[in-house]
């Protein structure tokens, strides 16, 4: 079945569920008539019998609820969650949060781009304390040039980079990582060189 078709066939069925829509126009190319082709469009989509709008809005709420699975699915909510000897009648309490509570350490976020706008991917990023007891760390910036260091120490860091060659630029920044804070590491645009 041509593409054509299969959308004059979903159009008529809309139409007709809705009773906007009689009859399909007939396409020139392939020289069938209005009336035969209307009768080949819904035997080919639905099978022989179904005319009515009422055949149509049983065909299409029987798809969608297939084998009644939204009826089981609402009854298993109801069994799970009302009367007395449902599992989950109560509202579920959101346990604490250590680490959002009372956060020990902190984050460290940054992009890494280039003048003309793209990224630079696949850049080591070195975190080193210089204040702190903090730990030497690496990662690599990713294809939108986006690097971060999860669950760093208080403290000040620097942060260099390994730039790839043809590649010019500031490839150092500090930063002051606090508890539970997210400490943006800033770095110029980078430009490109032949």
């Amino acid at each position: 079945m041509r593409l054509p078709r299969v959308l004059t066939t979903l159009a008529a069925g809309l139409g007709l569920l809705f009773g906007a829509v009689t009859a399909p126009p007939a396409h020139a190319d392939d020289g069938a008539a209005a009336p035969a082709q209307w009768r080949s469009y819904w035997v080919d989509a639905f099978n022989p019998g179904i005319s009515t709008p009422a055949q149509v809005a049983a065909l299409v709420k029987d798809a969608l609820d297939v084998n009644g699975l939204a009826v089981e699915r609402a009854e298993l909510v109801q069994a799970l969650t009302q009367g007395e000897d449902a599992p989950f009648k109560d509202e579920a309490a959101v346990p604490g949060m250590p680490w959002k509570a009372a956060p020990r350490d902190g984050h460290v976020t940054g992009r890494l781009a280039l003048r003309g706008g793209g990224p630079l991917d696949q850049v080591p990023v070195t975190l080193a304390p210089l204040t702190g007891g903090g730990e030497k760390t690496v990662r690599l910036s990713d294809g939108s040039g986006w690097f971060g260091f999860a669950h760093v120490e208080p403290g000040v860091y620097v942060l260099t980079l390994s730039l790839p060659e043809g590649v010019i630029g500031a490839p150092a920044t500090v930063v002051k990582v606090r508890k539970g804070g997210i400490a943006k590491a800033v770095f110029p645009l980078f430009l490109t060189v032949p």
